[in-house]
């Protein structure tokens, strides 16, 4: 197996994981949320969550090939086949950190559109978005986002800080 067949099936099933936590999570609840007063911002935003589902799932299911294209996940190892009996340190941390940015970031898309839609719903009714929880909430869901993607595109950067000399004992 290849680096990018191997990226290629990691991402695949991030793209099964993330419709399955969307679909039993994130868009009953908001939808169980926006009808609670239908409106056109309510139909507005349904049709936008369901819209990001189906948009993350066909990128990441169908075109998970140009998803590693575009972020170069490819590069940066020494050879181009996995060996699961000769993988050396740093290449188990390259796929530890992009396991670990993919779930940050799936993790947190849900709670980050909740919590915008929130904010936005509260500014178009009047209501002020004041709650400091709901705040604090949301710029921890937000910062997840961004270091789940720096994670992901930075993981040979994150290899070199991690990597560990070997010392030579005599």
């Amino acid at each position: 197996m290849t680096k990018r067949d191997f990226f290629i099936l990691i991402i695949k099933v991030f793209g099964l994981l993330s419709v399955v936590t969307t679909l039993f999570s994130a868009l009953p609840s908001n939808i169980s949320f926006a009808m609670m007063g239908i409106d056109a911002l309510s139909i507005l935003w349904i049709a936008i969550a369901i819209m990001v589902v189906v948009g993350l799932f066909v990128a990441l299911i169908f075109k998970a090939d140009k998803v590693v294209e575009l972020l170069k996940l490819d590069r940066g190892f020494d050879d181009d086949k996995i060996e699961i009996g000769s993988l050396e340190p740093a290449d188990i941390i390259k796929i530890g950190t992009f396991i670990i940015g993919g779930l940050l970031i799936l993790d947190n898309i849900p709670a980050f559109l909740s919590h915008t839609l929130f904010a936005l719903k509260g500014d178009v009714v009047g209501l002020e978005y004041n709650n400091i929880q709901d705040k604090f909430n949301w710029a921890v869901s937000a910062l997840n986002l961004i270091i789940g993607f720096l994670l992901i595109t930075n993981y040979e950067f994150v290899a070199k800080i991690l990597k560990t000399e070997k010392t030579e004992k005599e």
